[in-house]
């Protein structure tokens, strides 16, 4: 009988890991099929798009990225807008790091797991070549735009300890003070389960 991969709680954004640069990721461990499965699940249980190793304490360069329903639920005649090298990405990327950026930073509005119902526009590049390696060793390297340039750079931010609200300036981070201690004391009460940094 195969064992169900359990979901993950998640950090509350307060968490001192998640500052934290995240190291590369040795290959050989035997538990690292078995960390990506459970990534897999958390994300899926969340019902988000990408989620990176950092965010449930684990301090690794791993992210999986699963934006294949945000695909779906695009408009056909907006799909090659927003998804302009194919038809979004399920996948994990081991070790990733971004080589290149081009293109004109775009704006778009941004969710984050660990900021439970918070959203805001971050800008970011248009399209990064990202090298990465698979659960098989594998390395790829490859340009991707869009969307999912969107969501890697967003991931890869937290391995080196990077939040999306750092993209604001201090005075819109200044505005959201409220909202980030709501968030903090649990009382934005998500769906997924998480765990709350107490000082």
């Amino acid at each position: 009988m195969t064992a169900i991969t359990q979901p993950l709680p998640l950090l509350s954004f307060d968490h001192p890991s998640l500052r934290r640069r995240s190291p590369d990721v040795d290959l050989s461990r035997p538990d690292l099929a078995s960390l990506v499965a459970e990534l897999e699940a958390t994300l899926e249980n969340a019902q988000g798009c990408g989620i990176a190793a950092p965010m449930v304490g684990l301090e690794l360069n791993l992210i999986y990225i699963d934006n294949t329903k945000v695909y779906l639920n695009v408009p056909e005649d907006h799909r090659v807008e927003i998804f302009p090298t194919g038809t979004g990405l399920k996948t994990e990327m081991i070790n990733a790091k971004i080589l290149a950026e081009r293109g004109p930073l775009d704006p778009s509005i941004e969710a984050n797991l660990c900021f439970p119902g918070l959203e805001i526009t971050v800008s970011r590049p248009h399209a990064v070549e990202v090298e990465y390696q698979n659960l098989s060793g594998t390395v790829y390297r490859a340009w991707f735009e869009g969307f999912d340039a969107r969501v890697i750079h967003h991931e890869l931010d937290h391995v080196h300890g990077i939040l999306f609200v750092d993209h604001l300036s201090p005075a819109k981070r200044s505005l959201l003070s409220g909202k980030l201690r709501r968030i903090a004391a649990g009382d934005t009460r998500p769906s997924y389960a998480m765990r709350y940094f107490k000082k």
